[in-house]
């Protein structure tokens, strides 16, 4: 039996099929984040990610038009400051739409 391979595997291979770019004989990747304009990078040599452009809690797809790569801190730091907020606003009205309490002293 053939062991399954992971999806972010298959994610990252989607980034390198639409996304790459050729220079000097090596692959790079644009970044596609605000904070770096999107600057090419080498993702032999840098830590990155596939990141989706809507985050799969909010309803995005693994997709190609939803997938792209970005570099570790990038991702890291565009998730912290949009993705969270986003995230926690649809936890707390998901809660309170099926009545869901928080634990803790009852008032």
């Amino acid at each position: 039996m053939e062991p399954v391979p992971r999806q972010t595997s298959r994610i990252r291979q989607m980034c390198f099929e639409r996304w790459y770019i050729e220079q000097d004989g090596r692959i790079y990747l644009p970044c596609h984040c605000d904070a770096c304009g999107g600057h090419p990078f080498d993702p032999a040599r840098e830590k990155w990610e596939a990141a989706h452009m809507v985050p799969r809690a909010l309803g995005g797809s693994d997709g190609s038009e939803n997938v792209r790569p970005m570099r570790y801190k990038c991702h890291r730091g565009e998730t912290y400051n949009k993705d969270n907020p986003g995230m926690a606003d649809g936890r707390r009205v998901s809660r309170k739409y099926y009545g869901v309490k928080r634990s803790g002293k009852s008032r």
